[in-house]
């Protein structure tokens, strides 16, 4: 197999927000961009690197592609923005034997890794003797808690019979196979053939040749082109993908560390999750739902410190399910009706709760990555109320307003909260509050949540506890925020479905039907 990896575009996104280093070169966790792929790749594989003039002159690009892969090709071509097609051709017009007539070959875009079997996908071509074939993934994927659109294809039983770019064909593109961005062609004639054709007679896109679109003229031709399909794929075109997977990366690389169990006396923990969980559907309460092999609302409260007793607020619709999985000494309490807003679930909850006990309140649909020692010598400052705040989450970017926000000092001490509204026009950077507070004693949390109803203080018609702490604050109360080192979130399809994939992935194990898109 000739591998050809096309990278002589320019970055401009990357560029955009300050990095140097051409594409290839980024570190995503630690290593390269590329040096993820070409961990996936066979040593005996032939390797060419088609590179922009300017990276190559200005830059260490070709040293360290060669110290990966000593004995691979790096080819120069000129800068353009015509697109991975443009360039391979280019490079062939110096350098005609690069691509030999009878080389299969698979041509890779340079901004992705995936999880696969090369030796597999080296048996499969040749037991179809397909004349191309795309490797796809399907399902649930991160990158589509974003709208952007990738290549799609439609298939028939593995054979491709059409592919488009930047949309998909149906309203929900997870039953769809999308293009991972590499593409395999039997021979370096069908290359040479259809790679020209498609420059001179387009489908072009902004004037760019796709390698996807080579093989609209390969079906119009009658060619057999099959889907080969791989089960993880991590996406690192834009700065925001390579966020994403790094904050999970480094939320599961702590994650057992952080788990160290914190034990707190005379703290209990308070859990409203008497909510409608509508979004889910029907066929479980959302606190029921798996999470981590455990029921959601477990894997939540088994996440934050140990305290002496947790009091759980459910819906008389699941109450004895929940008796059934907690601790002989918690406390439930059932409620029959949709309450106001979660302050009120949360006063109900504390009816019995001792006044002069201070308490961690949180929901049941987040989980923490949090450091204990941090924790502790933060209640060693006697704060009244304390908040849980997370940056670098990326659902800040996308849904921006469906978050509060902390405005903090430099000693963490909270100026403010914006109840789904933004403070900044970078809300990744601000502090989300997740849903998690700690109160020096139950009688507070109930004062401000009655000082919140006879003030008529409500977000969207409802009575959110996130609302609380600017009274504090009125009151000139010590509040701190606390910075967790990851927030977990559960609380939509789409939030737990990117969770269990980074799970999953970080845990390295197999992909299973369970974890796929749950519909809403």
């Amino acid at each position: 197999m000739k591998l050809v990896i096309p990278m002589s575009g320019q970055g401009s996104r990357f560029k955009a927000v300050g990095f140097t280093e051409p594409k290839p070169l980024i570190p995503a966790g630690g290593k390269p961009i590329i040096q993820h792929f070409l961990e996936q790749i066979p040593v005996d594989w032939e390797k060419v690197y088609i590179c922009n003039e300017l990276h190559l002159a200005e830059t260490d690009l070709k040293e360290k592609v060669l110290k990966m892969t000593p004995e691979a090709k790096v080819v120069s071509v000129p800068v353009a923005k015509k697109g991975p097609v443009w360039a391979t051709l280019k490079a062939l017009e110096e350098n005609p034997s690069l691509i030999k007539a009878e080389d299969n070959v698979l041509l890779s875009y340079c901004d992705y890794s995936m999880s696969w079997d090369a030796r597999r996908f080296e048996r499969f071509v040749k037991d179809t003797n397909c004349d191309g074939a795309i490797v796809c993934y399907t399902g649930f994927h991160p990158e589509y808690i974003r709208p952007q659109m990738y290549a799609y294809v439609r298939e028939v039983e593995g054979r491709i019979f059409d592919i488009q770019e930047k949309a998909c064909y149906t309203k929900d593109r997870t039953r769809e196979y999308a293009s991972c961005g590499a593409y395999y062609f039997k021979s370096g004639d069908i290359v040479k053939k259809y790679f020209s054709k498609l420059m001179n007679e387009g489908p072009l896109i902004n004037e760019e040749g796709y390698a996807s679109l080579v093989y609209k003229h390969m079906l119009a031709d009658g060619l057999d082109i099959r889907v080969f399909e791989i089960p993880y794929f991590m996406q690192w075109g834009t700065p925001a993908d390579l966020q994403d997977y790094e904050y999970w990366q480094n939320s599961f690389s702590s994650f057992h560390k952080s788990q160290e169990t914190l034990k707190l006396e005379n703290v209990n923990l308070l859990m409203p999750m008497a909510g409608k969980g509508s979004r889910f559907g029907d066929r479980l309460p959302k606190p029921m739902i798996p999470v981590m092999g455990e029921k959601m609302f477990l894997s939540a409260q088994k996440s934050f410190p140990e305290c002496q007793k947790n009091f759980y607020v459910v819906r008389d619709d699941f109450k004895a399910e929940v008796k059934d999985c907690v601790r002989t000494n918690d406390e439930i309490v059932s409620l029959n009706e949709i309450t106001e807003g979660q302050a009120i679930t949360c006063k109900l909850g504390a009816q019995s709760m001792p006044r002069d006990e201070a308490l961690i309140v949180t929901s049941c649909d987040h989980g923490i990555v949090y450091d204990s020692d941090s924790f502790a010598s933060l209640l060693k400052e006697e704060p009244d109320l304390v908040v849980f705040g997370q940056t670098n989450y990326s659902m800040a970017d996308i849904t921006p307003k469906s978050f509060a926000y902390i405005a903090a000092d430099k000693k963490s001490n909270i100026k403010k909260v914006a109840v789904k509204e933004t403070i900044s026009d970078t809300p990744r950077k601000d502090h989300i509050l997740i849903g998690s507070f700690y109160f020096k004693n139950c009688q507070l949390m109930l004062d401000l949540i009655d000082e919140l109803v006879e003030k008529n203080i409500k977000v969207n018609g409802e009575y959110y506890l996130d609302s609380v702490v600017n009274l504090a604050i009125e009151r000139q109360l010590k509040v701190k925020l606390f910075e967790t080192s990851a927030y977990l979130c559960w609380g939509t399809p789409d939030s737990l479905n990117e969770f269990n994939y980074w799970y999953t992935y970080f845990n390295g194990l197999e992909r299973l039907p369970m974890w796929r898109k749950l519909d809403e």
